[in-house]
């Protein structure tokens, strides 16, 4: 079953790929958050955590670190050639 991914999901995973700048970097979580609005931040936590779960996002075994997992670098790699979907005819 393909996931269906939210919009907020995938501006997480754009933004946990452009903070590291490579692929192999990992990236405290703050810094991550920092992207986003204060008022957001709650809930992109609740989202974070939930592709961390669903394997898109892996944590470092020391720190509070993360990266891409090479599921999530090819969602990355699909929503930057896709682009964004305006409407659907």
């Amino acid at each position: 079953m393909v996931k269906k991914f939210t919009e907020l999901e995938k501006t997480i995973l754009m933004a946990t790929f452009i903070t590291a700048e490579n692929v192999v970097k990992y990236v405290r979580k703050d810094e991550i958050l920092l992207k986003f609005p204060r008022r957001q931040r709650k809930m992109i936590q609740l989202y974070f955590d939930r592709l961390v779960r669903d394997g898109y996002i892996t944590k470092h075994p020391v720190g509070d670190k993360y990266r891409l997992t090479e599921k999530g670098l090819k969602m990355v790699k699909k929503l930057l050639t896709g682009g964004a979907t305006l409407w659907r005819l």
